[in-house]
């Protein structure tokens, strides 16, 4: 559980059209979005109900301080909105309860200088 697990199919919004989903992969050089507001869409696989450990931005060389992680169900009701503590890009204080099948997340990001997101790499645990 303490390894990163790599998003599946990720929808990436606010980044070059030319960006593949494997370029938020924990390891790459991350993702360099062109807009000041991005977000990072991550459908749950069906007949799955995960529990969340953790959201993190593991890439040490980004301008990213924030993240806020959103999951809403499938009628569109939101069953988590965290925001990350402090200057820090993670988020491990999720619920200790499985999410619903077909549940959706949505992580959006800030940053330290005002600038679109640079280098972002994303990593959800999950069991």
């Amino acid at each position: 559980m303490n390894n990163p697990q790599y998003t599946n199919n990720p929808i990436i919004n606010g980044a070059p059209s030319t960006t593949s989903p494997s370029d938020i992969n924990p390891g790459s050089n991350g993702v360099d979005f062109i807009e000041v507001n991005p977000s990072v869409i991550i459908p749950f696989a069906p007949g799955t109900t995960p529990i969340i450990v953790k959201v993190s931005v593991p890439n040490t060389n980004t301008n990213v301080d924030k993240i806020t992680v959103t999951i809403t169900e499938p009628n569109g009701t939101t069953v988590v909105n965290q925001v990350s503590p402090g200057d820090t890009n993670k988020v491990d204080t999720f619920p200790i309860t499985p999410l619903p099948e077909n549940s959706t997340m949505t992580v959006t990001f800030g940053t330290n200088n005002g600038q679109p997101p640079e280098n972002v790499t994303l990593s959800v645990i999950a069991c």
